[in-house]
Parts: structure tokens; sequence; C-alpha cells
């Protein structure tokens, strides 16, 4: 099929769509994870005040440590690096195999790298660190819980789950060149960011040449602080501050996703609970029209990264 070949040699996407075996969609995977990145570090610290002194009110309940430990700058960086690394599950060639009715589906992408994050906080040192690579896994193992057997506690619990975390695990283990080039968005090389990209990296190599019968079910083994909200690294914070904090970073994603996918890559989605969520908080943020979105849009993504704009459809064709 000429256009399952040239989604192969576009791989790794976020989103392909092919009609009459031509390719008539696609949305580049590293674009995706930028826009939705930007889009939600602006959404986070328009709403719930993750910046500065606003951040330390946020963070009440146990959670003050967390700044302590991390530092502030990089505990300001959570809801950008949830964006940048939401949908990094993709990358997996297996999902290549998962092209159907004219368009490739990423089943449980989400819950390969919270597993991973949950992996690179068993072997982290820091506290800090735990803590983070703890918040984001439940963040991101989550943002496509409304839909039907996605939610961690349900995804979990299937039988197949062994099998197809380690199909999908295999399929990422050769993808750390695209991984290590998503550091052109992080800024400095003190940031969490880098800091957590080079770790997946670390990791991936590290799974892949001690890879054995047992890898699967002990990497599944990973999965049980997902599914809970006790905050690894940081035992004080307490359960309802953690849920509370994950709820928002999690909202926040949503919210980043569905706006880059809808307006700034106009393609749909089939998470309708997600979309009515979206406009909810588009009323919530203030966009009561097309233009305040529009300005909302350009200044997310011009005080992020310059060139992301010209990435923005919607942007294009509303200037």
């Amino acid at each position: 099929m000429r256009c399952a070949e040239e989604i192969r040699r576009l791989w790794p996407v976020a989103y392909a769509r092919c009609v009459r075996d031509k390719l008539e969609k696609v949305v580049p995977l590293s674009s995706h994870l930028a826009l939705t990145a930007c889009i939600q570090r602006c959404i986070a610290r328009r709403r719930f005040m993750l910046q500065g002194s606003g951040l330390k009110v946020t963070l009440r309940g146990g959670l003050e440590r967390l700044v302590r430990e991390l530092g502030e700058e990089k505990v300001e960086e959570l809801p950008y690096v949830a964006g940048l690394l939401h949908d990094l599950g993709k990358a997996s060639t297996y999902y290549l195999t998962r092209y159907s009715r004219e368009e490739v589906t990423f089943p449980g992408h989400e819950h390969v790298i919270a597993l991973l994050l949950e992996y690179m906080a068993s072997k982290e040192e820091s506290e800090g660190y735990i803590a983070a690579y703890d918040l984001l896994a439940k963040t991101i193992s989550r943002h496509h819980a409304a839909m039907d057997k996605r939610h961690p506690n349900k995804f979990f619990s299937g039988s197949g789950s062994i099998s197809y975390i380690s199909k999908v695990l295999r399929g990422m283990l050769h993808h750390t060149s695209f991984i290590n080039n998503l550091a052109r968005y992080c800024g400095s090389r003190d940031s969490l960011c880098y800091y957590t990209l080079n770790s997946i990296s670390r990791s991936l190599n590290e799974i892949s040449r001690t890879w054995g019968e047992d890898t699967p079910s002990n990497i599944l083994l990973y999965a049980n602080p997902i599914k809970i909200f006790g905050l690894s690294g940081l035992a004080s914070a307490s359960e309802l501050t953690v849920y509370a904090f994950t709820t928002v970073l999690t909202g926040t994603l949503i919210v980043a996703d569905n706006i880059s996918a809808e307006f700034c890559e106009e393609r749909g989605s089939d998470d309708g609970a997600s979309s009515t969520y979206v406009t909810y908080w588009k009323w919530e943020l203030g966009l009561r029209g097309d233009e305040g979105f529009k300005n909302l849009l350009r200044d997310c993504l011009n005080s992020c990264i310059p060139e992301l704009p010209d990435e923005c459809t919607y942007l294009k064709r509303h200037t």
C-alpha cells in the first residue's frame, strides 16, 4: 500500500489519514508535542498560577517540599514537560501495524511513557526527581482516561496488558535519536525537560540491553504507583493534595492536546468527552470569542518557541 509506505517514511507521526491509498493528512509527532507543551504551559500559568509566588500558593498540603527538593523553576516546568512527553509513546514502530480504516491508531500509547517514567523514578536518587517523574506518569497516563478502557486502573487490569505493553515498548527501543532531538525544545541543559529526556533515552538503552522473557511483566509492576495518589519520593504529601495537583496537570494537558489537534492541526478527535471538556475550559479561560482565542494561541506560542505559530493552521488563516 502506497500510503502505508509514505507513513512509514515520515514516522514518527502524531496523526495520519489516508483516502484511496493517498496520504491526505499527516501531523509530525515532534511538532504536535511542542505545540501541546507550549499551550499547556500557558494555560497552567494563566488559570492555575503555576508560576512564581502563585506556585507556592498552589502547592500546599505537603507539596511545598517538592519546590524545596526540585527547585521552583523545575516545578514550573511540569506542565510543559507533561505536554512534550504526553504522546511520546506514539513513536513506537508497533503502531505502524495499527493502520486500519484509513488511519493509524495508537491505543494505550500514554501508558508506555507513564511506565517508563515510573521505571526512571525507581532508579533515581533525588527525591525531587522521583516525585516529578511520578507526577508526570500519573498525569500522562490519564489524558485519555475518559475513553473506553483507557483509564490506568482499567488498562492495567486487562489480561492482555503484559503482551500489549511488550509489543509497544519493543517498538520504542530504537527511537532514542528522535527523543534526543526533542531536546531542542527544552532550552537550558539544566532544565527538568532536558534531564528527563536524557533519562528516557538512558532507560530505553538499558531496557534494550537487558531485555529478557520477564522484562514485560517486570515493567508492568511500575503501574502500581500510577494508579494511586501517594507520591513517590515525598511520603509527607497528602493524597488529596497529590490528587488535586495531578488533576490540574491532567486537565491542562487534555485542553492543550485538543486545542493543538482541533485548531492548529485541524484534525478531529475520537475522544468526544475531551472535546466537551475543552469547550467548558474555553469559557473558564475567558475565551468567549475567536479574537480572544486567537490572541491566547499567538501569545502562548510566541512566548514559548517563536517559530511555532507557523505550525498552527488556525493562526495562519486568522492573521
